[in-house]
């Protein structure tokens, strides 16, 4: 990984305004600029503004994609020039933009057509289950989403908004923008998005080799099987197992909770927190590669007959006991909205790795329960309050959600 350390701009207002500015000096990166009006020495920069215009015009061309989608347009365009061109370099030595910052060779089978046919799977949520509503909203790929790893930008034309998904399927041959009697390319291909890797079940779900080791489905041989089979997604060990998976759960030994409440109905329960000091530390850390590998495959497998997922507040608030004197509520800076769910565009840097964290966690944990999910296992998930709201600026922070209720309540208990 290599790291930047100065910038040659032009004079453009977004360059030259405070907010960019304040992010420049905290990441310690230099910026020098070019005369006013003197492109040629802007060289760099404008030879690149118009490879991606050329891109943006050749991919609205192709696909009739409306003139308000340009933004993803352009960042489609920089996803592809980024993973197949490069800075010149030696003979043999040659490689694409994204190789010679990250080391890596970059996967581009998992960058689709903009414009294609889309079909976004529903959450659960979204339907029920004795209708007949279709479990997917047909809409239009915008490419791929730059702050959620795996995830899509998906227009659905019915409901007037964007949404971005990992879980979704695409049809390549057909372009609903393009005019009546135009639109299909071929013959019809609907596919499942490809994992960013083989290990990444964020869009798709999980690997052939992961698919062929599931045990087989048997026929039913009585009442109960029957019922098991028509209203589970899989037949596996899951139907006969009683063990619960309690994910972030907190301390190991504690006395109370959940953990003691199913330990006392007869249930096998695994507790599972990465905190170092009352949890199993890294070996419990699913941002970690290997742990979220290994516990996948037991998912996979149906080892758990539930899942309680209780993501720390942390995950979707951000150092929710830092104090501020400049915050409305007291609270650390907002780093998120419900308007940028992914994290405000400029967010302070010493808070810039704990958004990325929580944002890896929660694609993490949806991946795991959806997984569970086509298994059969049943789940929960524990949403903790979060600042999301900016209406209601003291709902996170709050006296119940900290020390000033916990402290009176455990001396009252001691007494």
């Amino acid at each position: 990984m290599r790291i930047v350390g100065q910038l040659q701009l032009d004079n453009a207002g977004e360059f030259m305004s405070r907010e960019f500015t304040e992010y420049l000096e905290d990441e310690s990166i230099a910026r020098t600029t070019c005369p006013p009006h003197v492109h040629q020495l802007n060289g760099v920069a404008e030879r690149s503004i118009r490879s991606i215009m050329e891109i943006v015009r050749a991919t609205r061309e192709a696909s009739e994609c409306p003139i308000g989608f340009w933004p993803h347009l352009v960042e489609h365009a920089v996803d592809v020039l980024n993973r197949v061109t490069g800075p010149p370099r030696e003979r043999g030595q040659e490689a694409c933009a994204y190789e010679v910052v990250t080391g890596q060779k970059p996967k581009i089978l998992n960058i689709l057509p903009i414009g294609c046919r889309a079909y976004a799977v529903k959450p659960p949520s979204a339907y029920t289950k004795s209708g007949f509503e279709a479990r997917a909203w047909a809409g239009v790929n915008l490419g791929r989403s730059s702050t959620i790893p795996g995830a899509y930008n998906i227009w659905l034309p019915s409901r007037g908004k964007l949404i971005q998904t990992s879980e979704v399927y695409f049809d390549e041959s057909l372009y609903p923008w393009r005019p009546a009697g135009d639109q299909r390319i071929g013959a019809p291909t609907p596919t499942a998005a490809p994992p960013t890797d083989e290990h990444d079940i964020s869009a798709g779900g999980g690997s052939n080799a992961t698919a062929e080791a599931a045990p087989k489905a048997e026929a039913p041989t009585s009442l109960p099987e029957s019922f098991a089979s028509a209203t589970r997604t899989a037949q596996n060990r899951v139907n006969t197992s009683i063990k619960v998976l309690l994910l972030f759960s907190g301390a190991y030994n504690r006395p109370d909770g959940i953990a003691q409440f199913a330990r006392k109905l007869g249930l096998e329960v695994e507790v599972f927190d990465n905190d170092a000091k009352t949890g199993g530390g890294a070996n419990a850390d699913i941002t970690n590669d290997d742990v979220f590998d290994a516990l996948r495959e037991r998912i996979v497998r149906g080892e758990f007959a539930l899942i309680w997922a209780a993501p720390p507040c942390s995950t979707f608030s951000i150092s929710r006991f830092f104090e501020s004197a400049t915050s409305v509520d007291g609270g650390p800076p907002i780093v998120r909205t419900r308007t940028h769910i992914e994290g405000e565009r400029f967010v302070p840097a010493k808070h810039r790795a704990e958004l990325e964290r929580a944002n890896n966690i929660v694609v993490r944990t949806a991946s795991l329960l959806l997984l569970a999910y086509r298994a059969g296992t049943q789940f929960v998930i524990e949403n903790p309050s979060d600042r999301g709201d900016l209406t209601k600026p003291k709902s996170f922070i709050h006296a119940e959600h900290g020390p000033l209720w916990l402290m009176p309540a455990v001396q009252a208990l001691a007494k």
